[in-house]
């Protein structure tokens, strides 16, 4: 079996606020993965506050256990040199790309570290995996639990769920709500796009991820996810629904007037040196 990286971007900064109960959701779904000798968890401590614990150190007590964890951290000098760094603290998908560069597996997955899986979901990444297809989630967005409801020990993924806000289906699909997709035994390929929420999940090959040269590297606003999709369906991949959701604890998210939105339909070029290839001021450290 292939070893199969799961990889997000960090930083201790309480980003869109509850990030404590908001990181535990995320961490105890990581401890309902069964076959954990086949995964690596990859952080990417991105910009480190330098008034605050570094994201691992924060979180150490409740990080993942039985995961090989990687930690790697962009230090401010990294960051400073970019495009936008004045408007933005953390580059999203710089990150991943940084985490795909240092990253062991053969499979990647791509998340953010405030989204719940389902158990099942790891059993059905290690079955479905392949070089012939990217995998995809639908996402169901649900507002903030009280914040004493986290349990360190366990989630309840259908607990999470009484709180809808906004569920991010597959485009032009008959199943249209969180509990279709969950009453699934088998996912299914679908021609339509599905852009919506792919920044929080996305699995693909290491050998395809290479293929396409990675993220885009921007510091506009939004649009990143929905690029490497298209890009993944030109190279020639099928898009594979998983049948599960994942659920993301909605949040506040700041923006900066100064800054536009991605054009998705631009031609967008892409970083042959990407991840930031080279540089030696990135630390790497397994725990």
């Amino acid at each position: 079996m292939k070893k199969i990286s799961i990889i997000c971007v960090t930083r201790n900064d309480e980003y869109g606020n509850h990030q404590d109960l908001r990181t535990k959701v995320f961490f105890n779904s990581l401890n309902q993965i069964n076959n954990k000798e086949l995964y690596e968890l990859v952080l990417v401590d991105w910009n480190p506050p330098s008034d605050r614990l570094p994201f691992h150190k924060q979180y150490e007590q409740i990080l993942p256990k039985g995961l090989s964890i990687k930690i790697v951290t962009v230090p401010s000098t990294v960051h400073n040199t970019l495009m936008g760094s004045s408007f933005l603290k953390l580059f999203e998908y710089y990150g991943k790309n940084v985490g795909a560069r240092h990253s062991s597996g053969s499979y990647l997955i791509f998340t953010n570290p405030d989204n719940f899986f389902f158990p099942n979901l790891w059993e059905h990444i290690e079955n479905n995996m392949s070089e012939n297809t990217f995998l995809r989630l639908c996402r169901l967005d649900v507002n903030i639990p009280y914040p004493g409801y986290i349990n360190v020990d366990t989630i309840d993924g259908l607990t999470l769920m009484d709180k809808p806000k906004h569920f991010y289906y597959v485009p032009l699909h008959t199943l249209n709500t969180p509990k279709e997709y969950l009453s699934l035994s088998e996912g299914f390929e679908w021609a339509t796009n599905h852009e919506g929420a792919a920044g929080d999940f996305l699995g693909v090959s290491k050998n395809n991820f290479e293929k396409i040269n990675a993220h885009v590297e921007l510091y506009t606003y939004g649009g990143y996810d929905s690029i490497i999709i298209r890009d993944l369906i030109e190279l020639g991949l099928k898009q594979y629904i998983l049948p599960t959701i994942s659920i993301h604890i909605d949040h506040s998210r700041s923006r900066n007037v100064a800054m536009r939105p991605t054009d998705v339909d631009e031609n967008h070029e892409k970083n042959i040196n990407w991840g930031l290839l080279g540089n030696n001021e990135i630390s790497i450290i397994e725990l």
